[in-house]
């Protein structure tokens, strides 16, 4: 069953780089607004984002951190946010590294500040852009993030994230039928 879950993900993740986010960006903007959607699924709060018609997962921790994954709803895109309470100044396409138990993936951030998020919450969301970074993710584990420059690390707890992604995939399929 992981495996599928892992498969799902991967060509969910995969069709990230054949579709161009210009006009149906797939990351929340700050005017976005979130509504819950049922329980919290092994920490994980699962949202409604009306204006993009898709869902997302959210878990906060005691250290101030904060991780979103998004998908939309033609599952085409997916995202991820992460977000401290640190003093961290993350540039809008600023480079950044992603690890996660190990894999350290590359990308460009889209600092912002997370409308959802209560609080004076600093971070960026990264576009996932290959399979390898879904499975890492799948995998549970550790996520770090970092900008390159200031070497800064965030680390979120991804324990419970598969079950929040069925979850998020459930409810972004009842709001499109």
């Amino acid at each position: 069953m992981k495996l599928i879950k892992i498969a799902a993900v991967s060509c969910f993740a995969a069709s990230t780089l054949a579709m161009p986010a210009f006009a149906a960006d797939p990351i929340p903007g700050a005017e976005d607004g979130f509504a819950p959607y049922g329980d919290p699924v092994e920490g994980w709060n699962v949202f409604i984002d009306a204006e993009r018609q898709a869902c997302l997962i959210e878990r906060t921790d005691d250290f101030g951190h904060a991780v979103q994954i998004g998908l939309t709803k033609n599952k085409k895109h997916a995202y991820i946010g992460v977000f401290t309470l640190a003093d961290v100044d993350i540039k809008n396409k600023q480079k950044v590294e992603i690890d996660i138990n190990g894999f350290v993936f590359d990308g460009k951030a889209r600092g912002m500040k997370s409308k959802d998020l209560q609080g004076d919450y600093k971070g960026a969301y990264f576009v996932i852009k290959d399979d390898n970074m879904a499975n890492a993710i799948m995998q549970e584990g550790t996520l770090t993030a970092f900008p390159k420059k200031t070497k800064q690390p965030v680390k979120v707890d991804l324990t419970g994230v598969s079950a929040a992604v069925e979850a998020a995939r459930t409810c972004t399929d009842g709001i499109a039928s």
